[in-house]
Formats: structure tokens, sequence, C-alpha cells
């Protein structure tokens, strides 16, 4: 990189040396992972390090800067830091940033010594987040003010953070943490906090809890928080009465479980890490306008799982009623749109907001939908797959397995109409029979065989016509 000099020693197992950067491109080592992004980060500044490569952790590194950039989507931070690392020790001299806000941090981490404090002011913290790979893959941002301090030391930390508001960006989607407080004394933490969706989820669960925490080693035991609230889930519907708990298994494994009202009881359960929940309910209401359909009740048995790469959504869904409507795309979205402009009325977001903005946050969905892959799930509706229009009133049967990705599903099997009519230049047709074969290699496009009959007056028919014979 010009106007970059690097000088640097190797010897009997120890790296030695030191490097003046001029406008020196952070980004390169995050787009090393997920490719080119919109973060840009240069850094000018001087490096000294002394490093044991068997034991690098007892190494030494010091950063002085005399500017850094951040930059992402148009939002631009200013900054500054100052920091030593000496035998794992950190000594955070300075480290100022401005833009959207302000955020700084001085002080001390050390497992003998804990004297630090972070504030953040209105900060947005998306330029940063951009150059951690596994973040920028899926959009994540963050904007909004908290503090943090840390006293004592690892054997006996006191630490506080608290927060009023703090908004987080993920996957196109928007989410507040608010009213925030959590406490380390000792071993014992306690939090507190609400998170509510802020578009195109809409809703809140509050949580608050405890849980025993070891810095060194690093241990989390005995986990107990509960939570409970209401959302509205797009594509799915409104989930009342939520109560859930958050604890550990045998195995320390954190696990989840929640009850909810979807028209009928809901659960879930599993655990978080690893990923690998279960979901089930009988008689439950769900609606999916993306899908044209407008209400349906079904029964759900399905396992979510992560998986290198990403998830895995696998089970069955058999549904007893399905109204499709072809207006619900449009409904849902208008009334989508309305909900979101209340909300935006009621609650601005220090988040950013702009064209480049978007674009980050819909790649960010973009690949959030290709991690997410269908196990052959399978979708099954015996009968009342139910469509009226003015021009047909169809009831139909189906029997679909869903594979591929969330950005680009397949369907294979068939859906057959059992029973309805057409109505075609003002005359009524009879359906005989009707289906809809759907293969892997259309994605979610059938190849659709009608047969309909009707009857006219051959009198009618052979009216002003030459040459037709019956």
């Amino acid at each position: 990189v010009a106007g970059t000099l690097i000088s640097g020693q190797l010897d009997e197992g120890r790296l030695t040396g030191s490097a003046r950067l001029e406008r020196f491109p952070l980004e390169l080592v995050g787009e090393a992972f997920v490719g080119p992004t919109d973060v840009s980060a240069a850094l000018t500044g001087v490096l000294r390090f002394d490093v044991p490569l068997g034991d690098a952790t007892s190494g030494f590194v010091r950063i002085a800067t005399e500017e850094v950039r951040l930059e992402r989507a148009g939002v631009v931070t200013l900054g500054n830091v100052v920091l030593t690392y000496d035998d794992r020790s950190l000594v955070v001299d300075r480290a100022e940033f401005g833009g959207m806000g302000t955020w700084n941090a001085r002080g001390v981490l050390s497992p003998e010594v804990l004297d630090f404090t972070l504030e953040a002011v209105e900060a947005d913290f998306s330029p940063l987040l951009g150059l951690f790979p596994d973040l920028a893959r899926y959009g994540v941002g963050a904007a909004g003010s908290f503090t943090f301090t840390a006293n004592g030391s690892f054997a006996a930390p006191e630490m506080v953070l608290a927060s009023d508001s703090l908004d987080i960006g993920l996957a196109g989607t928007r989410y507040r943490i608010e009213g925030t407080s959590a406490t380390l004394s000792g071993v014992d933490l306690t939090a507190a906090t609400t998170i509510r969706g802020l578009d195109p989820l809409v809703g809140a669960l509050d949580f608050s809890g405890g849980a025993t925490v070891m810095l060194e080693p690093l241990a989390l035991r005995f986990v107990d928080f509960s939570f409970a609230g209401s959302l509205s889930v797009p594509g799915i519907g409104v989930i009342d009465e939520i109560n859930g708990t958050i604890s550990q298994d045998a195995q320390n494994n954190p696990t989840i479980e929640l009850s909810g009202m979807l028209g009928a009881p809901l659960t879930v359960s599993g655990t978080l890490v690893p990923l690998d929940l279960r979901a089930g309910g009988t008689g439950l209401d769900l609606s999916f306008p993306a899908l044209l359909i407008g209400s349906a009740t079904a029964s759900v048995d399905l396992r979510l799982e992560g998986v290198e790469g990403g998830l895995e959504l696998g089970g069955s869904i058999q549904a007893d009623e399905i109204v499709l409507d072809p207006g619900a795309r449009a409904a849902a979205a208008q009334s989508s749109g309305q909900a979101q402009g209340d909300q935006q009325t009621a609650v601005d977001s220090p988040l950013a907001t702009s064209e480049a903005v978007a674009a980050t946050e819909a790649q960010g969905a973009r690949n959030a939908l290709a991690a997410l892959a269908f196990d052959d799930l399978r979708i099954t509706a015996p009968q009342r797959v139910l469509l009226a229009l003015n021009i047909a009133s169809i009831e139909a049967a189906l029997d679909l397995t869903l594979s591929g990705t969330a950005a680009d599903p397949q369907l294979s099997g068939t859906a057959e109409a059992l029973r309805g009519s057409l109505r075609f230049s003002g005359r009524e047709f009879t359906l005989d029979s009707g289906v809809a074969t759907f293969t892997p290699s259309r994605g979610v496009y059938p190849d659709v065989t009608i047969a309909a009959r009707t009857e006219f007056e051959k009198a009618r028919v052979l009216s002003g016509s030459q040459g037709v014979r019956f």
C-alpha cells in the first residue's frame, strides 16, 4: 500500500518490528472473507510489536493514530486511538470517534486491574461493525447511547451497562433495545431490557433475570432469564401472550422454552448454542401474504438447526384449511407501510437512512434469505384449499415438498382441484380436473393442466355460422 512502511524480524520464534501506516485500508481484511463491501476504513499512524509466536497473548503491541476514517453507506466516522497491549493487559490512553454522534473510551483492562469507561452519545456504530465479516454479511448496524464501566479485577469485577435506547439493524429488519440495565458484581449478573420490533416485525418482549459469570476462566452458569410480550410477525401473524424462559441444560448449553397464542397454543423449545429449535402447534391461525395465502389453519412440527453457512428448516405443515387471496400481498404491503409510518411517527431511529443504507440493508436481507435452507419441508392439505374470485371458485388439495433456500425456493409435488367452476366470456364452466405440478427445476412455478365443460344451446352456436355441424 502506497505510503505504508513495515519492517520486522523473526528470530527464535519471536516476531518484532514496527510500521508506519498511511491511509492503510482496513476493509481489505473484511473483503478477503466476504468480498466487496460498502465499508471503507483508512488508518494513518504508527505501530510497534513484539510477539512470541508460541504465546501471542504474552506479546506487546502499541498503536498510535493520526486519523482513523470509517465510512459505510455514506455514514462517516472520524477518530483517533492510542492503545497498548502488553502481556494480557490492554491500556486505552485514548479512543475518540465522532460523526453521527460521539463515542469515547479510556482506561485499563487486565486480569489484575479493571478501570475502564466507554460512553456513546447518539453514535452510529455501523461503519465499525461493517469491518467484521460475519456482521457485514447480514448488514448489521447499531446506533444509540450507552455507558459501560468496569472496575475491580477479573476475580472481583464491578461492571455496569446502562442504555436508554440502542437501535439495531439486521438483514433488513430494525429493532430497538430500550431501558437496558446490566450489572456484574463479583460473579452475580443481573439484567433487564425491552426488545422492540420497529420494521417490519412489530411488538415488544420484556426480558429480565440473572446468571453466574466468571471472567477467568470465562464461564456462564445458572442462567435464569424470563421474557413476555407479543409480536406481529410478517408472513405469520400476531403471536399473543408470549411467555418464555432462557436457562441451561446439563451440558451448560443455553436453552429456550417459549409459549404463545397464534389462534391456538404455539410452543418453541431447544438449545440456542448450538442452535436446535423445535416449534409445534395444532390449529394455528397463519397468514402468508407473500404466497397469496390470506389465512390458513394448520398444525406444524418444525425444526430449525444451525448448519455450516447458515440455518436449515425442516419438518411438516399440515393445513386443515387454506384461503387463497390474490389481493393479500398488496393488502399486506399497504398495511405494513401504514404500520411502519405510524411507528416512525412515534419513534425516530438514530440509525441512518439513505439510498446507500437501504441498499446495504437489502443486500443483508438477500444474504440472510440465501443462508436459510429448506430441508424437504413437507406441506400438505388433504382438502379445503379454497380460491374464490370473480372468475373462479375452486377447492383443491395439495401435497408439496419445499427445498432450496429462502432466496431460491424449490417446490415438488402437486396441487389437485377437487371441485369448482370457472367463468369465462360470460359463461360458467364446471371443473372436471385441474392439476398444478411442481418440479424443483421450475422453482415455485407449476405446470398447470385444466379440463372444464359447459353447455351451449345448439341453435345459438350455429346461428350465423357456415359449415358448422354437430
